[in-house]
């Protein structure tokens, strides 16, 4: 709750001084904040109603393709909103965005990683996922512990509990040391998961 009064704030004032970059990331972290609510509906309405805000700023445009992508329960869409974020980087100039959405093709391999993942294709996404913890450009602990997260799910129900829980505590021990919610949440779903039938 009280995030989500900050983020209403911040998308107040953004619409005040008619900043469309401000509005756009602003609406993206409140869809990320109602996606880690299971309000996935809700999350998509804040990313449709972004997408005149973003024209201008290529980086954004990715970063909120990229969060559609991962939070669509559609397949169909998940993949065209992973295309769109693709597309989106190749565009040239545009306003630059803040250092912290320069995040490349080493976010958006991660993020088809997760879209693989959402779609049940567990071996194709194990081995995007390796990739992706694997690239030198996959810096930050908050980027590493969601691909650790998504890295364990794939693996468990791959068949292999022991890598799982590998990846699991070493997504645990990144936690332990940088407080991030949406990172944390997923982390218990996974522990509290059902193991495959087939295990």
């Amino acid at each position: 709750m009280p995030g989500r009064a900050y983020y209403s704030v911040a998308l107040n004032a953004a619409r005040e001084v008619a900043d469309d970059q401000l509005t756009a990331i602003a609406h993206g972290h409140t869809a990320q904040l109602a996606a880690t609510e299971g309000l996935t509906t809700a999350s998509l309405d804040h990313l449709t109603a972004v997408h005149e805000h973003t024209q201008s700023a290529p980086a954004i445009a990715s970063w909120i393709a990229t969060s559609e992508a991962t939070i669509h329960a559609d397949p169909g869409g998940a993949r065209r909103s992973a295309r769109r974020a693709r597309s989106a980087l190749d565009q040239p100039g545009g306003r630059s965005a803040p250092a912290s959405f320069h995040h490349g093709t080493a976010h958006l391999t991660a993020t088809t990683g997760r879209v693989l993942l959402r779609v049940g294709d567990y071996s194709h996404a194990r081995e995007v996922l390796t990739a992706a913890l694997g690239d030198p450009r996959t810096t930050g602990r908050r980027h590493r512990i969601l691909i650790l997260v998504d890295l364990a799910t794939a693996e468990l129900h791959s068949g292999n509990p022991a890598a799982a829980c590998s990846h699991a505590t070493q997504a645990a021990e990144l936690l332990h040391r940088t407080v991030y919610t949406v990172g944390t949440v997923p982390l218990v779903f996974a522990y509290f998961a059902p193991l495959p039938s087939s295990l």
